[in-house]
């Protein structure tokens, strides 16, 4: 239904964001292969866990998990790359109910409600 004009310039701007989220993703996973989660990461993530499930059976609760490391917070230098620097975060909370993310971040979330 739209000119072919249109569709050509809007298959190069899809192109064109598709190179981008992959250098994106390319620049995560290499982060995260060479400084993978320690044993560490997941001793504070399996606590925080731990806890939801507890404080849930006596009343429902937001767990928030401050952080500054990336396995956990959004990538700060990653920030303008279409929401695949959240996406950590993001998979933490989808699995965990866990909102994990920078300690300023959660401040202004905790102020907010």
């Amino acid at each position: 239904m739209t000119p072919r004009r249109f569709r050509k310039l809007a298959k190069s701007v899809y192109r064109e964001q598709d190179k981008s989220d992959f250098k994106v993703f390319n620049k995560l996973q290499k982060k995260l292969i060479e400084s993978p989660p320690n044993l560490n990461d997941i001793k504070i993530l399996s606590q925080a866990i731990y806890f939801k499930k507890i404080f849930e059976k006596e009343i429902k609760t937001q767990m928030f998990l401050a952080s500054t490391d990336y396995h956990f917070s959004e990538i700060r230098d990653l920030k303008d790359s279409m929401g695949l620097c959240n996406i950590i975060p993001k998979e933490i909370h989808r699995r965990f109910c866990i909102i994990s993310d920078w300690p300023d971040n959660i401040l202004k979330r905790i102020k907010a409600s």
